[in-house]
């Protein structure tokens, strides 16, 4: 239960997510709104907030409408920082929302510039990825008719190349553009396990979508640590590899207030469709997984205990039903 508002956050990404590419299919553009002043839209919309709480505005706007301005924020409206943690004797899930509230006078900062990523050291071994991937929207429609997630891996290798094209369309809504898809970009970081992945060394690599690249952070069989750390789920040791975001928790939460638990996590979410619609479109199984020993994958991905993990998406050939 205690877990269940990260999975709240992360299932609502996963709506986001789709809705950007069904609204592209109307002509229409939705713009994600996640910085908003909670009591005025519940007495708006007339919730109780002992009950329920709003989580994202999704404006639906003509495509022509959209600026190429309307992607940048001259200013974030951060929330409260908590001094103390929730009361874990009232329902978690509220008092998490509502320690994450904006408010009026909520104060108003800049936002971060975009991550800057240190360069390669000369002896860092670096791929650079050629491949790309098409916008899928205007294959969604077959794309999430198929939209299942895999229940069980083969083991068997995947292709580099394929691994490339998802995560070239899946950090390409990452980029900055007409519209600001993601409220905590500046936080991002993104991790690779690789398994089974021809072209591509076992072991646990960095992602830099800007540049599309990876950036080996050490070799080695992670199998075993990787599947007990996702609570003994055999699908994350069969997978040929996994896509794992991070972030840096008490930045974020310096930047945006105690709001930025729920940006991070609406963020991976998102993120986290994408990388499904892109798997579904290069036949490869997929797998969101959001139950798992935080500390144990610092250890994996060799992180700080400052480092929160949000969300893991397991990628592999998946064993069909007879």
């Amino acid at each position: 239960h205690d877990r269940a508002y990260r999975r709240i956050l992360l299932d609502t990404g996963h709506v986001l997510g789709n809705l950007v590419h069904a609204a592209r299919q109307e002509g229409l553009q939705a713009v994600p709104i996640a910085g908003f002043e909670d009591s005025t839209l519940h007495n708006l919309l007339f919730i109780d907030d002992k009950e329920e709480g709003a989580l994202v505005v999704v404006p639906l706007c003509r495509g022509e409408d959209v600026g190429s301005s309307d992607g940048l924020t001259a200013s974030v409206r951060r929330s409260e920082r908590s001094q103390a943690p929730p009361d874990l004797d009232a329902d978690c899930i509220l008092s998490l929302h509502a320690t994450s509230s904006i408010v009026r006078d909520s104060p108003v900062t800049r936002p971060p510039d975009p991550p800057v990523c240190a360069g390669a050291e000369p002896d860092d071994e670096v791929i650079s990825l050629d491949e790309t991937l098409s916008n899928l929207s205007r294959e969604f429609q077959g794309i999430i008719v198929r939209r299942r997630s895999t229940r069980q891996f083969s083991g068997a290798k995947v292709d580099r190349q394929d691994i490339a094209r998802v995560l070239d369309f899946s950090h390409r809504f990452a980029s900055p553009g007409p519209v600001r898809y993601l409220s905590a970009r500046s936080a991002l970081e993104v991790h690779l396990v690789c398994h089974r992945v021809g072209g591509l060394e076992s072991g646990v690599w960095r992602y830099i979508p800007d540049e599309h690249e990876l950036r080996l952070v050490r070799s080695g069989d992670f199998r075993r640590p990787v599947q007990e750390a996702c609570l003994g789920q055999a699908l994350a040791g069969d997978a040929a590899c996994l896509v794992i975001y991070s972030s840096d928790l008490p930045a974020a939460v310096e930047v945006w207030g105690d709001r930025a638990y729920r940006y991070l996590h609406l963020d991976a979410g998102f993120l986290g469709q994408q990388l499904n619609l892109a798997c579904i479109h290069q036949r490869l199984g997929v797998s969101g997984i959001a139950g798992f020993f935080d500390d144990d994958w610092n250890k994996i991905l060799d992180l700080t205990s400052d480092q929160a993990i949000t969300y893991i998406t397991a990628i592999g050939d998946a064993v069909t039903d007879q």
